[in-house]
């Protein structure tokens, strides 16, 4: 029976230690050396600057358009914390959009409109906002504005994986003529 070699790769990483894993399941760790420590260092500082990239548009979304409000939560002795919740919306229907509208104007590259009728057969609005640096694409936070039945904005959230299903279903309908035409 050949006797098995380990093949150790990096698992995970923190500034105090560095696991490895081999195939065969087998774990081990070792100290962070000085050195991992800076490139960890680095990239964590360059991970946060590109999620703020990607993010930009989307929060400056929902800081334009949410309500929002701050609570303090407290466990035990630890320190009072800090969050932000949504609990609602500035504006809704016709108003919201003709606001949002003028707002997509600053970002035709990160915004995109597309119109739709409603449960009323009223015009209403599916917004796109990217989520995206220069050319790649972590995902798209999609709204469906409705324009006159007072419900709240629907809001959801698509990875790339998820938009070739709706490609797909678009190229199916483009196959038929529309009626009346």
């Amino acid at each position: 029976m050949k006797k098995h070699i380990h093949q150790w790769k990096v698992w995970s990483r923190t500034d105090k230690e560095t696991v490895f894993h081999c195939d065969c399941k087998a774990l081990r760790s070792r100290q962070t050396t000085p050195a991992e420590k800076a490139r960890i260092k680095k990239q964590s500082r360059d991970f946060d600057h590109n999620c703020e990239l990607q993010n930009r548009v989307c929060h400056e979304f929902e800081r334009k358009f949410m309500a929002w409000k701050t609570e303090t939560c407290k466990i035990g002795k630890a320190k009072p914390m800090k969050f932000t919740s949504q609990v609602g919306w500035k504006w809704s229907g016709y108003e919201l959009m003709e606001r949002i509208y003028k707002w997509a104007k600053k970002y035709p590259e990160d915004v995109i409109i597309c119109g739709i009728d409603d449960t009323h057969f009223a015009s209403s609005d599916i917004v796109f906002v990217l989520h995206r640096i220069k050319r790649r694409l972590w995902g798209t936070s999609c709204y469906v504005i409705t324009q006159c039945d007072g419900i709240p904005p629907k809001e959801f959230f698509m990875y790339p994986g998820h938009r070739e299903g709706i490609q797909e279903a678009l190229a199916k309908m483009a196959r038929y003529r529309p009626m009346g035409i």
